[in-house]
């Protein structure tokens, strides 16, 4: 972690400052043209975003490995790095663990490829980490929803399912118990369910909703929380599979993908070099399915973005994704600036672990709050959280 969180934000300088001079007429132009036109038109596919820019030709096969995979796992050879990510890594404590080892998650026969293990009680960056029947980071839920309660399911990567914080640290956690304190809804329950899980990306949480094991519970509102490295871990998640042989499971994008004629064996640089022109695209592509998904089973989406301290935060690429996901008809909320006023080395769980720590969770929690007191309709809180609001 403590590698791969350096490296990840060391090369996000360079990569990044590639899109910023192209962003505003890159974004401009996919917009001008009507780019995915609501839930049905998608990104046309000659148009080279932002995101393009980020896979561009200066991005080698080394570089996307550790992009894609290094953030979440053990790196050994560090000494083939920067001088800076050799200090930060020198200074993980020997037998520090990382959380994706088969002790804690296990592999999958679809498109998700991995999950969390069930029934898991450990400590983790010594704090307790326990997870339900499900795999979970939360108590156990009855499947069928109580009379009057309101269930908001909880999407995204390890920040999500919280890495480094305790059970009840976690921001979902916070979030539900301040409001069952404030008894914000008096005529029943409110519930927020953690599906939190580490590495990942938008295809992953699709596979996750059409596999039911979110959308069993009935949940009224789906949140999902996005990083700015969506887009490079798609090129890598997209790539994993086609090596395999395995389809998406968005076949709007595997239909796509067949269109580019992809040879099999290809290697990684060649598919990376062939992906970046349309990565947005298959990016919205596995948004509006995700839509069409929840949807279906009449729930509201909502993408929440959400980056971690200390990542170098590029405007273009906040654009970028909130640009696909309402364009696709996905309620957006913003939080590219939830961390401006603190320190935010005070809200990482250490120097080799750059994920919110207990004060970032906090943090979250009280501005997802205030977004949502801002949308009162949206989790059921009615007049009365309004009024809190002002």
């Amino acid at each position: 972690v403590a590698a791969a969180g350096a490296w990840v934000h060391y090369r996000q300088r360079t990569i990044f400052s590639l899109a910023r001079k192209n962003a505003t007429t890159a974004l401009g132009a996919l917009l001008l043209v009507g780019v995915w036109g609501g839930t049905t038109g998608m990104a046309p596919v000659s148009v080279r975003s932002v995101t393009s820019q980020l896979l561009d030709g200066k991005l080698n096969k080394r570089d996307a490995d550790i992009l894609q995979r290094g953030y979440y796992e053990k790196l050994v050879g560090v000494d083939r790095f920067n001088g800076e990510l050799w200090r930060v890594y020198s200074g993980r404590p020997v037998g520090e663990q990382v959380f994706q080892t088969e002790q804690n998650m296990r592999n999958t026969s679809d498109a998700r490829l991995d999950e969390v293990r069930p029934n898991l009680d450990i400590v983790f960056s010594d704090k307790p980490l326990t997870t339900n029947s499900l795999g979970m980071r939360d108590r156990e839920y009855p499947v069928v929803k109580g009379v009057g309660v309101f269930r908001a399911a909880v999407l995204g990567q390890s920040y999500v399912l919280g890495s480094g914080v305790a059970d009840d640290s976690t921001f979902d956690a916070l979030i539900e118990s301040r409001l069952r304190a404030e008894r914000a809804r008096p005529e029943g329950d409110i519930e927020f369910l953690n599906f939190g899980v580490p590495r990942y990306t938008p295809f992953q949480q699709l596979a996750l909703l059409q596999s039911e094991r979110v959308m069993q519970f009935s949940p009224d509102v789906v949140m999902l929380f996005g990083h700015p490295n969506e887009f490079l871990r798609s090129v890598n998640y997209i790539q994993e599979m086609q090596l395999a042989g395995r389809p998406l499971p968005s076949a709007r994008a595997d239909s796509l993908l067949t269109s580019l004629s992809l040879k099999p064996g290809q290697t990684r640089d060649a598919l990376t070099r062939v992906l970046r022109p349309y990565i947005d695209t298959l990016v919205a592509m596995a948004y509006a399915d995700i839509r069409a998904q929840i949807l279906r089973h009449g729930a509201q989406p909502v993408f929440v973005y959400l980056p971690t301290p200390l990542d170098e935060h590029d405007p273009a690429l906040a654009r970028t994704l909130l640009a696909i996901t309402r364009g696709v008809g996905i309620e957006t909320i913003d939080l590219t600036d939830v961390y401006v006023g603190h320190d935010e080395e005070s809200l990482i769980v250490a120097d080799w672990d750059r994920h919110p720590n207990a004060k970032g969770h906090l943090l979250i929690a009280e501005r997802v709050l205030k977004e949502l007191r801002r949308r009162p309709a949206l989790i059921g809180l009615g007049e009365r959280a309004s009024a809190a609001s002002r």
